[in-house]
């Protein structure tokens, strides 16, 4: 199993917790750079279903854990899944079965989160890790939004909704929501989640770009985007299907 592969795996398998509510600034959120136990930075984001890590514009290692810009490194459990203290998350850095990964307690005080390795897989040697925040930490709008979307066009069907926050450059910290697309036989169900962008602009117009990942339904590309504005959505890069543009019901409320 590749390691993208792993990482979608390990975060679809946290969505049958059920669905959450967006973000509104929880402090595991940002861009942490590696202080002690490693070097390069990882970029937190809140998912439907988890906490989401990439590795950072310079990578990032830790221990045995390595990984490329952009590369998924691990997840956190949200924390109404884990009745943590306040500041303090369940996280996984690396891929389990993968001969590779830590279970780490996450501790976040203002902007230094420290990691304590409470297993690794293998017995590699890792941790203690120490992060430092880069930039202060996240603000929502202040709003979340509410989404819908029931669109038809070039021989498919767009369905969903979903909420989502977006902080003071438009950048998405939280988003909550599914997708069910149509297209011929094919049956697919999706969550919406970060990263992704919202601009919002006069006479109700918009433009909401989230990432896609499958959930239901075969497939073999099950990442992909949707961009939906004001009576539109455009679907692209899953299960080998060229972009197609919907319209119909599309709105932000």
């Amino acid at each position: 199993m590749s390691r993208r592969v792993a990482f979608l795996a390990a975060v679809v398998a946290l969505a049958t917790a059920g669905a959450l509510p967006a973000a509104t600034g929880e402090p595991l959120v940002g861009t942490w750079t590696v202080k002690t136990g490693g070097k390069g930075s990882v970029v937190i984001r809140e998912a439907s279903s988890a906490f989401t890590f990439v590795a950072g514009s310079k990578g990032l290692n830790l221990g045995c854990v390595m990984g490329a810009a952009g590369e998924g490194v691990g997840f956190a459990e949200l924390p109404s899944h884990t009745k943590l203290p306040a500041g303090t998350y369940h996280g996984t850095f690396g891929f389990p079965g993968q001969g590779c990964s830590y279970d780490v307690r996450l501790v976040v005080k203002g902007n230094t989160m420290t990691g304590r390795v409470d297993y690794s897989e293998n017995d590699n040697v890792g941790g203690p890790f120490t992060f430092t925040r880069v930039g202060g930490a996240p603000k929502a709008t202040g709003r979340t939004y509410a989404w819908k979307v029931s669109t038809k066009g070039n021989g498919a069907t767009l369905t969903g909704s979903g909420r989502v926050s977006a902080d003071a450059s438009g950048g998405v910290v939280g988003s909550q929501g599914s997708l069910s697309v149509a297209m011929g036989s094919s049956r697919w169900k999706l969550t919406v989640d970060p990263p992704g962008t919202l601009k919002v602009g006069a006479n109700g117009t918009f433009t909401l770009t989230l990432s896609v990942e499958v959930t239901s339904g075969t497939c073999l590309d099950r990442a992909g985007t949707v961009v939906i504005s004001k009576g539109h959505a455009k679907l692209s890069g899953i299960c080998t299907s060229p972009p197609v543009s919907t319209a119909g019901t599309a709105t932000l409320r």
